[in-house]
């Protein structure tokens, strides 16, 4: 879903009474984001665009971080991975980081809101999880277990994506993947081909073979050890 930014309703932007609710200001909000940085986020300035009062928005989030979560979870539900999982387990990881990666890439802003202390997340945040135990419940692990497979995948994907996100500038100068490759790897037509970076793509599709090929080993090693026991 790409989300326009948004405008005054009425002549002279102010915003007639009831047309304001949750969906509105999220919208607003992630446009407002993707286009100037999540520093431009603010309750004021989000009234602004809307033609509407600042104490007005409160009547639909009690906070800024209850609003900046919901614009997070608006965009994972982007994320989530449409159809049947691949049935073995590295293809479904595979596939979600590759989905939730370019999403991050697409609106730098998430890693921020992501690795917020105090932040909570809503009914697409749990559904992206939801995916990660789908996608290894064909290993029977410990729920401990497939927690920590997952984080040490969602671990990988913040900093990816934080380095990629940081560095735009020479993520452009760099050569783009051409339409054909893109072909191969559909989740990364989420990417606008400004972001593309042939770079970026090998350097993420190299470090996500190590972080599977250390899951691999270590899944080995305890079959290993369970199986001498």
């Amino acid at each position: 879903m790409e989300v326009s930014p948004a405008k005054g309703g009425t002549e002279g932007g102010a915003r007639p009474r009831g047309r304001l609710d949750r969906n509105t200001i999220v919208s607003a909000g992630i446009a407002l984001a993707d286009s100037e940085g999540l520093d431009a986020v603010s309750v004021r300035r989000l009234a602004t665009e809307l033609g509407a009062r600042p104490m007005s928005l409160y009547d639909h989030f009690e906070s800024k971080d209850n609003l900046l979560a919901a614009m997070a979870d608006e965009i994972v539900g982007e994320a989530l991975v449409e159809g049947p999982l691949p049935d073995a387990w590295r293809p479904a990881l595979e596939t979600i980081a590759r989905q939730t990666y370019a999403l991050m890439v697409a609106h730098p802003w998430l890693v921020s809101v992501f690795t917020r202390p105090a932040s909570s997340f809503g009914a697409n945040s749990a559904k992206h999880a939801e995916q990660f135990t789908q996608a290894l419940a064909g290993l029977q692990l410990q729920p401990e277990e497939a927690w920590l497979i997952a984080g040490t995948l969602n671990d990988y994907l913040l900093g990816h994506s934080l380095r990629v996100g940081a560095d735009r500038s020479a993520t452009r100068l760099a050569k783009a993947l051409e339409e054909s490759e893109v072909a191969k790897r559909p989740e990364f037509t989420a990417l606008s081909r400004s972001l593309r970076s042939r770079a970026s793509a090998e350097r993420f599709e190299w470090g996500l073979a190590v972080v599977l090929d250390g899951v691999e080993a270590a899944l080995r090693q305890r079959d290993q050890v369970g199986g001498k026991g």
